[in-house]
């Protein structure tokens, strides 16, 4: 990674495409326009697509535990997430809802990020999250999931494009939003969207549905 000087024209394009998914809750979460890192800006693959496997990253921090082993019949949560997309903080009230909702029948959650151990505790604090967070997710992990953000590959802090994933025991990708969260679609839409993937793979799988919030 290195220091690249901005001219002021490019910055305020630079800055123009960021505030695409970003607010005033966020302004501080906005790099220096004069002064952003530069990183790997090789593209990445795309979303990984129904049958396709999902395996956790192993990553250097985790708060509020491990991530869960792998169990028969379990299916899995994947949330991830970027600290400046403000529909990523939009929706974790209705996400932490979702998994009071499912985490006793049968269904995990984890949530990624590259963002530092010390801003994941406090989003995790600030929403009352009870499930794993892994932080600190390098860039070559993040392009391997298939949520590098092409888009802004070239600014530190933004390498990762909000999805959520739904994958089973065997880590075969069951589901994906299609970057809902990025799209600024509200809230309750994507977390619609989730629940219904999990109740009809719950079905699936004969288990009986929880009740409906």
């Amino acid at each position: 990674m290195y220091k690249l000087l901005l001219f002021r024209p490019w910055a305020l394009v630079c800055l123009g495409i960021i505030s695409g998914c970003s607010s005033s809750e966020q302004d501080n979460a906005t790099p220096d326009p004069m002064e952003i890192d530069v990183v790997d800006n090789t593209p990445g693959r795309n979303t990984l697509s129904f049958g396709e496997k999902f395996d956790i990253p192993q990553c250097p921090a985790w708060i509020n535990g491990p991530p869960p082993a792998k169990s028969n019949g379990s299916l899995l949560v994947v949330d991830l997430w970027g600290d400046w997309c403000p529909f990523c903080r939009r929706t974790a009230p209705l996400l932490l809802k979702t998994y009071e909702k499912y985490s006793g029948n049968g269904v995990e959650f984890i949530s990624l990020t590259n963002h530092s151990e010390e801003m994941v505790t406090d989003y995790v604090k600030q929403y009352s999250l009870l499930w794993p967070h892994g932080a600190e997710l390098d860039v070559q992990k993040i392009k391997n999931m298939g949520v590098y953000n092409n888009e802004m590959n070239m600014v530190a802090g933004y390498e990762v494009k909000p999805t959520f994933y739904l994958v089973d025991s065997n880590g075969t990708v069951l589901w994906c939003d299609d970057h809902l969260r990025m799209r600024h679609t509200p809230p309750e839409e994507t977390i619609k969207a989730l629940q219904e993937a999990i109740d009809k793979n719950l079905e699936t799988r004969g288990v009986d549905l929880p009740p409906s919030n």
